[in-house]
């Protein structure tokens, strides 16, 4: 099971813009890594695969933390299904019809599932996250790591192959575990797809 909601995450090759636009809403960076190996495992989730990224985390008090991140891609696509608009809200598009299994996968997880969408409630405050689902007959685009703007969304979890075999059945697909040292500290991590192809990172602590 999650042990809580750790930090959205934005792919952008314009870093600086990104940036000084979020310490513009009170954000603070933490820590940046230049030039982290990109693990083969995630090429499944990238349009364009190159052999480094940049990672940029930065805080916020009472918002969600972002991670600001630089693929490297020659991709200009813009995603249109997952966004943070509302304070402590995200909202994700999802295809017509597709909710309940949506909300199947992640109450697997450990969430909540209420009328709009899914949340999780845990005793520290900064591990909550509230979702809401909203339907669409549109297009939608492919999730992808590499795509511009919210790509996915990253927890923590005390266990990385339980929390896999808890949605093995739900997720529509699932990588195998890989590590990556950063800002000093060696990270096992998983990366899945929800049904509708919502990316999911997690992240063993």
């Amino acid at each position: 099971m999650i042990v809580g909601f750790s930090h959205l995450i934005f792919n952008t090759p314009k870093v600086e813009t990104v940036i000084n636009d979020l310490k513009n809403q009170g954000y603070q960076i933490d820590f940046s890594e230049l030039g982290l190996p990109n693990h083969t495992n995630k090429k499944p989730l990238l349009k364009f695969y190159s052999e480094k990224h940049d990672i940029h985390l930065l805080r916020h008090e009472t918002h969600y933390d972002v991670e600001v991140l630089n693929h490297y891609s020659e991709t200009s696509e813009v995603q249109n299904r997952l966004f943070n608009d509302k304070d402590k809200v995200v909202s994700i598009i999802i295809p017509t019809g597709k909710q309940p299994s949506e909300s199947e996968f992640w109450a697997n997880l450990g969430f909540k599932v209420n009328d709009g969408g899914v949340y999780l409630k845990r005793p520290v405050p900064a591990w909550d996250i509230e979702i809401q689902f909203t339907e669409s007959s549109a297009t939608l685009v492919e999730q992808k790591l590499d795509l511009n703007g919210f790509t996915s969304i990253a927890f923590i979890t005390k266990n990385l192959q339980a929390c896999k075999q808890l949605v093995m059945e739900s997720a529509s697909w699932i990588s195998d575990t890989f590590s990556l040292e950063v800002n000093g500290k060696s990270l096992s991590i998983a990366l899945m797809k929800s049904p509708t192809g919502i990316i999911i990172e997690l992240v063993e602590v």
